[in-house]
């Protein structure tokens, strides 16, 4: 079965169980889940979406978005969800490097999407879900006109679910291909290695447009369970949405974890938080004063972590709580291999290495990507050999834990995005003051690491940091625009006259037990 096909067996079994929740707004039942996506995916075949097209969505979190991912599917589509964060630029990119037909968009994003409209060369219908505009079809008018019934298109295994968008080393976005196997295989992988059952209720807070959005949602859906949908990141209401809809499990990216534990209102026990069983935390090592404080306000909770990337899943895991007073020295780690997963670290040349070992981490399993969309060369170096070269520099212990040491890509990885280095600089090097552009990941509390970009100024050109920000606005999401900016008079350099960034970062990180 594919991911989509459980909207039958779910209606069948759970009719009037409640499916999706928006605090705030709506929610529905399975067998109302069911009717809508079969509505979306028959009223996409009716407006010419033919097995295999691209659909881009540009939304926040909101009722729909679930039933997109499932409706698309079930018409034969390929979902491409697109940050809602992005710049104008790189909304256009990505929609014509998908070849997209049709684009569903959110109303609050209808403007952008009206500026760009001249440029997207491949889209012929635009689908607004909210307030009706002008030259676009309403969504709840499409899927009023559609039955709900099954759109009865062949769905095989291997066929493509999903372009989910990562980071590019060559200074733009590219498109990672998954298929119903790789997101069905990855989600009975969250399901085994955290303990998921059939009864619990996930709270997501992530952007669903994200794999650490739309994982969670797989796998509570073919679980036949209660997803709820946080529009935004706001502890206040994560708390009372927890009390009241008996939440169990939640994602925190480890970033997020301080200041929740801190927030008055959990250390006064103001809310009913006992539901809660499981926190996965993520995309950054947990200290561990702030998992002894968690696990003293969540009593009994299990608390996992794991290591992933949007190309493969996740490949490891492990549970925190189980770790901090039998095997602390692991909890600088991010597990071990997961099942239907493979790792090794390898040299320069692909060889294996042994324990202890720094190298680069590749992976192998179900769950990895059928490769980048419409990269032939980019997807077979990645892939060579059979296994997924992630670009991170790691090494395993004895035991097979696996620890990160390094970056092989000069990436910075900022509230569990990746922002890549040569993006930003390229966007800098635009602006006519600059002479020289480095960027950098530097520690931030909050999120793990901060985008810092050290500049060198063309002679006799002034220029302030609030006009290098404003100017990257302009062309990359407010996520990936320098938060520290310093000016320079020289670039140290490595012996082959390139700019020397370990340098540049070391007097940042040499306060830290590890340096990313």
């Amino acid at each position: 079965m594919t991911i989509p096909d459980y909207l039958e067996k779910n209606a069948r079994h759970y009719p009037t169980k409640t499916a999706i929740i928006v605090p705030g707004d709506r929610s529905c039942t399975f067998i109302e889940l069911k009717e809508r996506s079969y509505r979306l995916a028959n009223g996409l075949m009716a407006a010419g979406l033919k097995k295999g097209d691209r659909v881009a969505i540009l939304a926040e979190n909101c009722f729909e978005y679930p039933e997109m991912y499932f409706g698309i599917g079930k018409a034969g589509g390929v979902a491409t969800p697109l940050s809602f964060r992005f710049a104008p630029p790189e909304v256009v990119h990505l929609i014509n490097e998908s070849g997209a037909r049709i684009l569903i968009v959110q109303d609050k994003y209808v403007d952008l999407i009206q500026s760009v409209r001249p440029e997207l060369k491949s889209v012929e219908q635009y689908i607004c879900v909210g307030n009706t505009a002008d030259g676009m079809r309403g969504y709840e008018d499409l899927l009023a006109s559609a039955p709900a019934t099954d759109p009865g298109v062949e769905i095989a295994m291997e066929d493509i679910f999903c372009l989910m968008h990562t980071g590019g080393t060559t200074g733009v976005p590219k498109l990672t291909v998954l298929t119903h196997r790789n997101l069905l295989s990855c989600a009975v992988v969250w399901i085994v290695e955290c303990g998921f059952t059939y009864g619990d209720v996930f709270m997501v807070i992530s952007p669903l447009f994200h794999t650490g959005g739309a994982w969670p949602l797989f796998f509570s859906f073919i679980l036949g369970n209660t997803f709820v949908v946080q529009k935004k990141y706001n502890v206040d209401e994560m708390l009372k949405t927890i009390e009241q809809e008996k939440v169990t499990a939640s994602m925190w990216m480890s970033q997020l974890i301080p200041g929740i534990i801190t927030h008055p209102d959990v250390e006064a026990k103001k809310y009913d938080l006992s539901s809660l069983r499981i926190i996965l935390a993520g995309a950054a090592v947990l200290p561990e004063p702030h998992l002894r404080r968690l696990l003293e306000l969540f009593p009994g909770i299990r608390v996992c972590n794991a290591g992933g990337q949007t190309e493969c899943g996740i490949f490891t895991g492990m549970h925190l709580d189980e770790c901090i007073d039998n095997f602390p020295e692991k909890l600088a780690s991010a597990g071990r291999a997961s099942i239907h997963m493979r790792i090794k670290i390898v040299d320069e040349q692909d060889n294996e290495l042994p324990a202890d070992e720094a190298g680069e981490l590749c992976v192998r399993g179900e769950g990895v990507m059928k490769g980048y969309w419409n990269k032939p060369e980019e997807s077979a170096w990645s892939l060579r050999g059979g296994w997924q070269h992630t670009g991170d520099i790691c090494k395993t212990d004895k035991d097979g834990y696996l620890y990160y040491v390094d970056r092989k890509k000069d990436m910075i990885k900022t509230g569990g995005e990746n922002v890549y280095s040569k993006e930003v600089e390229d966007v800098l090097y635009l602006h006519p003051a600059v002479a020289g552009a480095a960027v950098i990941g530097v520690p931030d509390e909050k999120w793990g690491e901060a985008v810092a970009a050290l500049i060198i100024a063309k002679e006799g050109k002034e220029i302030t940091q609030e006009e290098l920000v404003a100017h990257c606005r302009k062309h990359i999401a407010g996520y990936k625009c320098p938060k520290l900016i310093e000016f320079r008079r020289e670039f140290p350099q490595t012996s082959l006259g390139k700019i020397d960034k370990k340098a540049l970062r070391e007097p940042y990180w040499k306060e830290l037990k590890r340096a990313l």
